[in-house]
């Protein structure tokens, strides 16, 4: 074994800086680039859903520091978040994703950004639409509907969507396999 080294201040202070800029003395590594999502008139149910849905979030997550990755993902996350709001009903919403300040939509693609240091997406839902008569026909004998797909509940394509299967999932169970959905109409 050799002896001992002994460290001095001067070996003490670069490993401290170099800790430091590590992350390591804070507990957690520094994230990438920041992110703020704004829902205005609040309805908190829709945030956990709007982040879940959200490309930038998970880029921020998975600290992604690729500014066209991040440019991609913001403008990915126009449609993700815009069918979150479809599904709840919402379907006269507004959405922004500012990247820096400019718009993510309106990024020059033959420019492409070298750094991106904040992302600010902004979702207005506007009203949330309810059914006023909600009507599957015709069902097959037997065949439950969700309680979601009725006059007064939100109008989302969620409960569009789970209606029109469960309708041609019933005529499955009564023996014609090959039942779809033959027409629609939606109004508004």
């Amino acid at each position: 074994m050799g002896k001992p080294r002994i460290r001095g201040p001067a070996t003490l202070l670069r490993t401290a800086v170099a800790a430091g800029l590590l992350g390591l003395g804070h507990g957690f590594p520094a994230l990438a680039f920041d992110v703020a999502l704004t829902v205005a008139e609040n309805p908190e149910a829709l945030r956990p859903r709007l982040e879940a849905a959200s490309l930038v979030m998970a880029a921020q997550h998975d600290d992604i520091t690729e500014a066209h990755d991040i440019v991609a993902a913001a403008r990915a996350d126009y449609r993700r978040l815009l069918a979150v709001l479809y599904e709840e009903g919402y379907f006269g919403p507004t959405i922004s994703i500012r990247i820096d300040g400019r718009e993510a939509a309106s990024l020059p693609s033959l420019q492409p950004l070298r750094k991106v240091d904040r992302v600010a997406v902004q979702v207005a839902p506007g009203p949330r639409f309810h059914f006023a008569l909600a009507r599957l026909a015709p069902l097959a004998p037997g065949t439950t509907i969700s309680d979601g797909f009725q006059p007064g509940e939100p109008a989302g394509t969620g409960a569009i969507s789970l209606a029109a299967s469960q309708g041609v999932q019933g005529w499955r169970e009564a023996g014609h396999a090959k039942a779809r959905i033959g027409a629609q109409s939606i109004t508004a």
